[in-house]
């Protein structure tokens, strides 16, 4: 082949509809990536409305629930069913709501310095009369230098509550709250548990739960695991000798 006769012009035309060709590729695909985005805001709205509007209607059964007479004992006994199973409901869309709110974008945007302690404390004492009637206790092992940070407070205590909540369904005892600080700072929450030694950070997974018996969602690990991600921490699960640990690392 007389590679001599090639003409320039022929090569310039082919690269040039190669270019066009490349660029409306890119185009499209940024189009596409327009799409998927604005779909994704627009089912985490839907997630976070719809949510929001069960938490009306059931409310309202619930005070309706309370008002029916308990003195014939079939009454109460149905009522006291029916209670616990509004309640449930009424915990599994509360947690939805706050999973939807965080995934939506802007919920916990706003940053600011914050004593660790303080927000720590404010969910412990949210906590401590469901741990007394259910007569658990917490250990609690505090910096008693107050450690100020950088972060916003309505994800940290949405990631405390949750933990908490989580710690107080699923303990054995022995529940520990712990601020630490060697080369990180580290919260780390733990209790006694049944569980086998081992990585359990695949529990961050949504809805992600260790089985069925369990009687749980895994929601709440999927809001702390959301909003961990938010705030940028790192963050682990273990179990070592019969003690469940997770960790939340800021560097």
């Amino acid at each position: 082949m007389d590679l001599s006769r090639i003409d320039n012009s022929d090569f310039n035309d082919t690269q040039k509809e190669i270019s066009e060709i490349y660029e409306k590729i890119l185009y499209e695909i940024n189009e596409k990536n327009k799409e998927i985005i604005q779909l994704d805001k627009d089912y985490r709205d839907l997630l976070a409305n719809l949510s929001h509007d069960l938490r009306t209607p059931l409310t309202s059964i619930i005070g309706y629930l309370s008002l029916i007479d308990e003195e014939d004992e079939d009454n109460k006994r149905y009522l006291d069913i029916s209670l616990v199973k509004a309640n449930q409901l009424k915990d599994l869309i509360e947690k939805f709501y706050e999973y939807s709110l965080i995934a939506s974008g802007s919920y916990g945007s706003e940053y600011e310095k914050l004593k660790l302690n303080e927000v720590l404390n404010a969910s412990l004492i949210n906590y401590y009369d469901v741990f007394s009637e259910a007569g658990k206790s917490i250990a609690v092992d505090i910096l008693e230098e107050d450690e100020v940070i950088y972060s916003s407070k309505k994800l940290l205590s949405i990631v405390f509550n949750n933990l908490l909540d989580n710690m107080y369904k699923y303990s054995l005892g022995n529940n520990e709250v712990k601020i630490e600080r060697i080369d990180s700072l580290k919260i780390i929450f733990s209790n006694d548990t049944d569980l086998e030694d081992g990585n359990y950070i695949y529990l961050l997974d949504r809805m992600r739960v260790l089985d069925n018996s369990r009687k749980s969602t895994g929601l709440g690990l999927s809001i702390v695991k959301e909003a961990l991600d938010k705030l940028k921490y790192d963050y682990e699960i273990i179990v070592k000798d019969n003690r469940y640990i997770f960790t939340i690392i800021i560097n």
